[in-house]
């Protein structure tokens, strides 16, 4: 069965041509960059006690720059370093620039700290080390310097519409890495408006969950990454300007992460559908960040984990926020993304699809396919000997995959035409 045939699609369709339908002989279808401080322990200098040993410092790499930060320079310029030893030995120095020696040590047990400044003299990293000189010795020691843990602050405050609500709450969270989640009291002192400060928050990062309800209801919710830094206040304001009611509109602001974040990427998304729809989103963050886990929410509520995720199609009208939180295998970074849509309430549309006939005389009809991922059909039909088929009920958003065959007389079937792809408007 040799032959061509043209698939079309009238009243809401696309027009495809479908490939030559060739009869089956022989084939079917089937933390925060630390810094590295090198010290190197010689014990025989020319013009040092050779019963003696001697420090040289110096740092290796720089802080990298950063994207997001509290209202604090993070560049070091200068170090505070001190050692204490045996007998109550001690060499210190202050705003220095590595390397740096100290020598005529006494041997035995030393322990060595040093403090990274920025500027304005603010010591903004910490790193202790020990180590046992012995006369004679030469010895390279490596020590991290990290920032400093503590506490922080966080001052979070959200803005909503008064006139769309009648009975307001706020319910919010901090979900760090490790550790059991902290509430965050929000004070509703004025109509439209909800604040909260913490002044005793654990440094790192934090998952911050937010949601506004009305009469007990949600309304909207938002999910973002938050970097606490020691006597720094991170800041967040949520906009919730539109609870189901019109376009969605939330600006979130977070300032400081002292630390790269990640950059996390969503595919896939779609802006609007019509109720019944769905959509398969994916998300991704740069090779060089290793393996992180994927928490998926809808309105601030977690729903599934992992680098993809299916929206319910049982979704009722209305503006949805689905956000998508990462983290690494250590805890030591995060990064958030979010995406707004919307499930409107619009009828279903047919779509009926034409072709031209296949002029072989062994043929004895077709096979129509379709569904919402090229070459995955969900879906299909035996139309017989015709050359339109009506498919109906689509979902106005969705993109659907079409493809077809033609079957002879002895129950051959060809290979698929060739894939159209049609996005039901929304009109």
């Amino acid at each position: 069965m040799n032959g061509g045939a043209v698939m079309s699609t009238s009243n809401k369709s696309q027009m495809f041509r479908k490939k030559r339908l060739n009869k089956i002989i022989s084939t079917k279808i089937g933390p925060f960059a630390a810094f590295v401080i090198l010290i190197l322990i010689l014990a025989s200098c020319t013009t040092v006690n050779k019963d003696k040993a001697t420090l040289v410092l110096s740092i290796s790499s720089p802080f990298q720059a950063k994207t997001l930060l509290p209202n604090i320079d993070m560049t070091p310029v200068d170090y505070d370093i001190s050692g204490t030893g045996p007998g109550g030995a001690a060499f210190s120095f202050t705003s220095a620039q590595p390397p740096v020696m100290a020598s005529n040590l006494e041997p035995g047990v030393w322990n060595i700290t040093a403090n990274a400044k920025n500027a304005a003299g603010t010591v903004i990293a910490m790193g202790e080390q020990h180590t046992n000189l012995y006369p004679g010795q030469s010895q390279t020691l490596n020590m991290t310097v990290s920032p400093v843990e503590g506490y922080g602050t966080v001052d979070i405050t959200m803005y909503w519409s008064p006139d769309d609500t009648y009975d307001p709450s706020v319910t919010a969270q901090l979900v760090p890495d490790t550790g059991a989640p902290i509430d965050l009291g929000f004070v509703i002192a004025t109509e439209g408006t909800a604040t909260y400060t913490g002044t005793n928050i654990p440094t790192g990062y934090h998952t911050l969950v937010v949601q506004l309800l009305d009469g007990g209801e949600l309304t909207l919710g938002a999910v973002e990454v938050v970097r606490v830094i020691e006597g720094q206040t991170t800041s967040g304001t949520f906009d919730f300007y539109d609870i189901n009611i019109a376009e969605a509109s939330i600006q979130v602001n977070i300032i400081p992460v002292m630390n790269d974040p990640i950059a996390v990427t969503m595919s896939g998304q779609i802006a609007e559908f019509g109720v019944g729809g769905f959509m398969t989103v994916e998300a991704s963050v740069p090779p060089e960040t290793g393996n992180v886990t994927y928490v998926w929410y809808i309105n601030g509520n977690a729903l599934a984990t992992g680098a993809s995720y299916t929206t319910p199609s049982d979704l009722f009208v209305g503006v949805y926020r689905l956000d998508v939180v990462a983290f690494t295998a250590d805890g030591s970074r995060a990064g958030s993304a979010t995406h707004t849509f919307r499930v409107l309430n619009l009828a279903p549309v047919d779509v009926t699809l034409e072709w031209d006939p296949n002029t072989e005389p062994d043929l004895a009809g077709y096979n129509i396919y379709w569904g919402y991922a090229s070459g995955d059909y969900t879906f299909s039909a035996d139309v017989g000997n015709q050359t339109t088929y009506t498919v109906t009920d689509l979902i106005p958003g969705m993109t659907y995959y079409y493809a077809a065959t033609a079957y002879d007389t002895d129950d051959l079937e060809s290979d698929y035409s060739d894939e159209v792809v049609y996005i039901v408007p929304i009109i």
